[in-house]
């Protein structure tokens, strides 16, 4: 019988190669700087809700979402998930050089709302919701027979919960870890990088772009007094954000495709590379001058014209008005009333609806009819009370 030959070995192939300036090199390691590091710090549910609400971990990193993003119902269930005792995700923080301004207390960089939402439910701020479902519990009664039978869950505060179901979530091991002595700018890019392959929304991308420094700047702005009268434009879905980065769009005079989201996006990405402080402060300052001429004269009531697509405009608007050479604010507070009232602002609106054909509101066609609409009539308006002085 003839001998079945073996096949010859074929040679592993080398995967340690490395090519450094034309010449071939082994790769035995990768060394890795004694001064960052990135470690594994062990807390339960307890100890790290009492850290978090101490400010001992901060959540308040000027790139993060603002900690009210996530639903009742979502916190409800992500707490049932701990008392399931099921895998919730690692949670990261980090702790800057000795130098770091925005990292110099261990800081959230991902996981702000699931941690908001344990300290909220801990410290019964909500109740589980009413669709949640209950928990199969095993029991063993008197007379020492095992049963099984649901607990409900649905509208307990963490107070109402029997001790072993509290003692069960506040013992809860968190995966939590902790990147250290890396520069603010080492941070902001991990922030975007852990990020980046999630669904978050594209506001909080922004906030990854701009990077901790400029939020700083462009934070104060969003906090304003002004928005205090401006109904359904909240922080919580980042509206007021969006109209602060439109707005500084336009008076930077940024040669935009749209104001859409994506191009916002390339924007701040723009403006990280050729923005200035000095824009930010000088946009803070329109904002403040118009909080002053808008609450001169007007109620509670009127403030409906205040929305998202009209207010870049209106700063674009009174950034033009301060180039006139008029310092009195009174005539700016008599022109808004005089456009609010008038056929121009009515074919402002008309400009300010989606088009089903995909021109879209903030398509530059509908900005740049909605601009010249307004700042044609405050050309006009000037033009007159000059001729009449």
């Amino acid at each position: 019988m003839e001998k079945i030959k073996s096949k010859a070995t074929q040679p592993k192939e080398v995967t340690s190669a490395i090519e450094v300036d034309g010449k071939i090199y082994n790769l035995l390691s990768i060394d890795l700087a004694s001064d960052r590091l990135v470690k594994e710090v062990p807390y339960n549910v307890g100890e790290y809700v009492r850290k978090f609400d101490s400010g001992d971990i901060a959540g308040e990193t000027p790139t993060q979402r603002t900690p009210d993003q996530w639903s009742k119902q979502k916190k409800s269930r992500f707490i049932l998930s701990l008392l399931l005792n099921r895998p919730v995700g690692a949670i990261l923080t980090a702790k800057g050089n000795s130098d770091s301004l925005n990292y110099a207390r261990k800081t959230i960089i991902d996981g702000l709302q699931r941690s908001t939402a344990m300290s909220d439910y801990i410290n019964n701020r909500f109740t589980f919701t009413k669709d949640t479902p209950p928990i199969k519990c095993r029991y063993k009664n008197d007379d020492g027979k095992i049963i099984s039978e649901n607990y409900e869950l649905a509208g307990k505060k963490f107070s109402r919960l029997p001790k072993v179901l509290q003692e069960s979530i506040l013992e809860y091991r968190l995966t939590t870890y902790l990147y250290e002595g890396f520069t603010d700018d080492e941070l902001d890019n991990i922030m975007y990088c852990v990020n980046n392959g999630a669904s978050f929304k594209p506001f909080q991308k922004m906030r990854i772009v701009l990077g901790t420094a400029i939020m700083e700047e462009i934070q104060p702005v969003c906090d304003g007094v002004f928005w205090e009268k401006t109904e359904n434009i909240t922080a919580k879905n980042d509206n007021i954000l969006g109209c602060v980065i439109r707005s500084l769009m336009l008076v930077t005079g940024y040669d935009y495709n749209n104001l859409g989201t994506s191009e916002m996006t390339k924007f701040c990405e723009h403006f990280t590379e050729n923005g200035s402080i000095k824009d930010i402060t000088k946009l803070d300052t329109l904002f403040n001058q118009l909080n002053g001429i808008i609450h001169r004269k007007m109620n509670d009531d009127e403030y409906t014209f205040l929305t998202p697509c009209f207010i870049p405009h209106l700063i674009a608007n009174l950034n033009k008005f301060n180039t006139m050479g008029i310092a009195d604010d009174t005539v700016y507070t008599a022109f808004l009333n005089d456009f609010l009232s008038s056929e121009s602002y009515t074919e402002f609106n008309s400009h300010c609806k989606k088009i089903a054909s995909g021109g879209g509101l903030y398509s530059r066609s509908s900005v740049e009819k909605r601009q010249a609409i307004f700042d044609n009539a405050l050309d006009m308006y000037v033009s007159s009370i000059r001729k009449t002085a």
